[in-house]
């Protein structure tokens, strides 16, 4: 009910980590440890950065799409809900959500 009335759904659920590990990896990089030696030098390697991003964790939305479907509205999923990375990419996917995607004049400027 609390979804009736919309023609249009955004999913931005983000990502969970695989394996119940989100808890430990939330209170490790709160806790401050990725700045500390040793672990600040495993924290600065490109392939653990990309490991933490991207393939550690998994996208939620395509689940809550799954229990939405047959509804009277379209869904749609953007950012880490649906494919892991970065906030920046995130941040990308919801304007283009809102807005459309971004014109693209023979310069290579946007809108």
């Amino acid at each position: 009910k609390l979804l009736e009335g919309f023609d249009h759904v955004v999913l931005a659920t983000g990502a969970s980590y695989s394996g119940g590990v989100g808890g430990l990896v939330e209170r490790f990089l709160r806790a401050g440890y990725a700045k500390r030696t040793p672990w600040s030098r495993v924290a600065r390697n490109e392939a653990v950065r990309y490991w933490f991003y991207y393939k550690a964790r998994r996208a939620t939305g395509v689940a809550l799409a799954k229990r939405l479907s047959g509804k009277a509205f379209t869904v749609e999923i953007i950012g880490d809900a649906l494919r892991p990375g970065k906030s920046g990419e995130a941040v990308k996917g919801a304007f283009a959500a809102v807005f459309g995607p971004p014109d693209r004049s023979p310069t290579g400027s946007t809108r």
